[in-house]
């Protein structure tokens, strides 16, 4: 009964040492087909665009001020030298929005937020500024 046992057991580890075996053959032909690096399975079309590094810092807000950063009261001030009515969208950190608002003074209202980590996304005219939020 024990040599059945054992036997089995080796089955089953090489039937998963294969199969991993397998699929990571495939996952590396696969990145090779669309020319990209294993270790990066999604291609860089798949990151939306507000998680993606400011590639043209030319077309930030100028002046732009974000205080205070961690907000603790539920207010965040947000200014810039023109201090136009600004367009405000906040993403988790997963890339959904979870406010969406248009602001024509400095403060804004994050109350509603659970503590956390966000992406904030401020567009004024038309130049936009993306920073880190952090509400606790």
């Amino acid at each position: 009964m024990k040599k059945l046992y054992t036997f089995l057991i080796f089955c089953m580890f090489s039937f998963i040492s294969y199969s991993l075996n397998v699929a990571h053959n495939d996952m590396n032909a696969t990145c090779a087909q669309k020319q990209m690096s294993p270790l990066y399975a999604h291609s860089p079309s798949d990151i939306p665009d507000i998680l993606k590094p400011n590639s043209g810092v030319a077309n930030e807000i100028d002046g732009f001020k974000l205080y205070p950063n961690p907000v603790k009261n539920g207010k965040v001030y947000i200014s810039s030298d023109k201090n136009l009515p600004k367009q405000i969208t906040i993403y988790d950190v997963l890339g959904k929005v979870v406010m969406k608002e248009k602001l024509n003074t400095k403060a804004l209202n994050v109350s509603d937020l659970n503590k956390g980590v966000y992406i904030l996304k401020v567009v004024e005219d038309d130049r936009a500024t993306t920073r880190k939020l952090v509400v606790e």
